[in-house]
């Protein structure tokens, strides 16, 4: 079920990025989950992150009336740790024990 979970995000990240990347996450996920990227308007508060090459994450935001809030983004792995950090996030330490840093700069998550 995490599984699932985690491929629907994706997919909702992957439905602003046109790249390739961004493309075969929503591919992937229509091919093997029946799961379909949302379009702009369908779902409620939310607010697309396109992907660009200066940024290299895509995502979508979602807030509610009440002040909750789910963002989520994808792209190359650094910016994404960055990402996490600036928000105020933490990221856990790899599941061998040793410290997280930014992975090599082709790295995608």
């Amino acid at each position: 079920m995490l599984r699932l979970a985690v491929v629907y995000r994706l997919c909702w990240c992957g439905g602003s990025d046109e790249t390739p990347g961004g493309r075969s996450v929503v591919v992937f996920a229509k091919r093997n989950y029946g799961l379909r990227a949302p379009v702009e308007g369908e779902l409620n508060h939310a607010r697309f992150i396109e992907f660009s090459a200066q940024t290299r994450v895509s995502g979508v935001d979602l807030r509610w009336e009440n002040g909750a809030a789910c963002l989520i983004r994808k792209g190359a792995a650094a910016q994404v740790i960055q990402w996490v950090k600036t928000s105020g996030g933490l990221v856990p330490p790899r599941p061998d024990g040793s410290p997280t840093r930014s992975p090599p700069r082709a790295t995608t998550c």
